[in-house]
């Protein structure tokens, strides 16, 4: 087991790995998301709630959450990436399933970032 945190968003035979762990990550992995770490319905509704987070606006991230486009992950879940949705040079944008409940949350988005 590698080093262990949605959208954004875990882990028998694949390994589990952490969001801090700089490996790539690929389609069926389990993965487990660091603490505070949130996922969004879509694509685009995690590129503005993460374009919020980075410009400290902090009313217009929270209206994300209340308005139901993004929620928390928990803590200590593992998630199954069910593809990569964008690539990028520090981060990924991965749609994840709950490894344990699927479809409980699936179909969220969530980035995993190698910086």
């Amino acid at each position: 087991m590698l080093a262990a945190t949605f959208f954004s968003a875990a882990y028998a035979c694949n390994p589990v790995m952490a969001a801090e762990s700089m490996a790539k990550v690929h389609p069926q992995q389990i993965i487990r998301f660091k603490t505070e770490s949130y996922g969004c319905m879509s694509k685009e509704a995690l590129e503005e709630a993460s374009q919020y987070a980075h410009r400290h606006e902090d009313a217009e991230f929270r209206t994300m959450f209340s308005n139901k486009f993004c929620v928390a992950l928990p803590k200590n879940v593992n998630f199954k990436i069910l593809r990569i949705a964008n690539i990028h040079p520090d981060f990924d944008v991965i749609e994840i399933t709950d490894e344990k409940t699927p479809g409980a949350m699936t179909g969220l988005f969530a980035e995993w970032d190698y910086r």
